[in-house]
């Protein structure tokens, strides 16, 4: 079978503060057991993209980047790419670009996050392949998630017209950050929009090209880390996304819609959900003493809550979550209990 992809760079360098305190310095989010099949995330990432590339590299930071790999059989020291320090997206992706462009400049790049899940990779495999043959072209291509809810914690994509020739990838007529619930439910009326779940795919010369056009900011502290090894000049750069620093300034980017059963694992309900199926490694719910209204979770399988855990009854009846992990307890409001990456910055 062609493969679409000359390579894939998987990007590891998000902290997962969202599901703390199972993630954290000792556990990365990549390497949760909630990949499906008792697979990690990570694993079944290059399950995923690896028979589809030439070739696959994981980017991320050195301490990060050093654990997974170890951690991770199919991965050797020669497959990762060290960043300097994190800068978000922009920087990620413009880093990997650049050594891509040095060595193959029209070659077809994948980029994808470490720690998603994707129950259909048939449909996955069909829409990046799509993706690639309109990276091919020139375009800068994404995979567009067809939403089945209205979602405030992704960012959306207004979709045009299909591209001349046929297929499936049609035109992004604009991007919308983080959507309020009302603008969500709209946008998911219209059946136009789908979320952005950060998969790109692109030639190495058009992704540079554009970056260098419509983001100087980045391109500029990007070359010159990668020529001159100036640190400064890394340190000093934007930390944006790579939506609102180039897709959204750049006139040539197309999206593939993908149904394939698409989650990004970043919510403690998507884990509660997966425990329910079987399906979330030693994580367990417990049952939780004191008459409160409120979830109990161990997800080490014998945490310090163990089977020892009580909930107070809360202010109004308020439902509580309580996780034990590696890294700590959590108790929080189970309606707020994503706002954990907030204390947590």
């Amino acid at each position: 079978m062609a493969r679409p992809l000359a390579r894939a760079v998987i990007l590891a360098g998000g902290g997962g503060l969202r599901l703390w305190p199972w993630t954290g310095p000792r556990l990365p989010k990549p390497l949760l057991p909630l990949g499906g099949g008792g697979r990690t995330l990570l694993r079944a990432t290059l399950d995923r993209v690896g028979p589809l590339a030439g070739r696959v590299l994981l980017q991320a930071d050195a301490t990060v980047g050093r654990r997974l790999v170890g951690a991770e059989p199919a991965l050797g020291p020669g497959d990762l790419r060290e960043e300097p320090s994190p800068r978000d997206t922009a920087g990620a992706v413009a880093l990997a670009m650049r050594r891509a462009l040095e060595e193959d400049p029209a070659g077809v790049v994948g980029v994808f996050p470490a720690d998603h899940r994707v129950a259909d990779e048939a449909a996955f495999r069909e829409a990046l392949a799509a993706a690639a043959a309109a990276a091919a072209e020139g375009h800068l291509a994404l995979l567009a998630i067809r939403p089945t809810e209205p979602a405030t914690r992704f960012g959306w994509i207004e979709l045009g017209d299909p591209l001349p020739g046929g297929g499936p990838a049609r035109r992004v007529l604009r991007f919308t950050e983080k959507p309020d619930r009302a603008t969500a439910e709209r946008f998911l009326a219209t059946g136009r929009f789908a979320w952005n779940a950060g998969m790109f795919v692109w030639r190495a010369d058009a992704f540079w090209r554009a970056l260098a056009r419509h983001a100087p900011e980045i391109a500029g502290p990007v070359e010159a880390w990668a020529t001159r090894g100036d640190r400064d000049a890394w340190e000093g750069m934007a930390r944006l996304p790579i939506d609102v620093a180039l897709l959204e300034r750049a006139d040539d980017v197309v999206a593939v819609p993908l149904d394939a059963g698409w989650d990004d694992v970043g919510s403690w309900e998507t884990v509660l959900r997966l425990i329910d199926a079987g399906d979330a490694g030693p994580a367990r719910v417990l049952p939780a003493r004191g008459g409160g209204p409120g979830v109990v979770v161990d997800v080490t399988g014998g945490g310090p809550v163990g089977d020892r855990a009580v909930v107070l009854p809360s202010r109004e009846g308020e439902e509580l979550l309580v996780v034990a992990g590696p890294h700590g307890v959590l108790v929080a409001p189970r309606a707020g209990a994503d706002r954990v990456k907030e204390a947590l910055r």
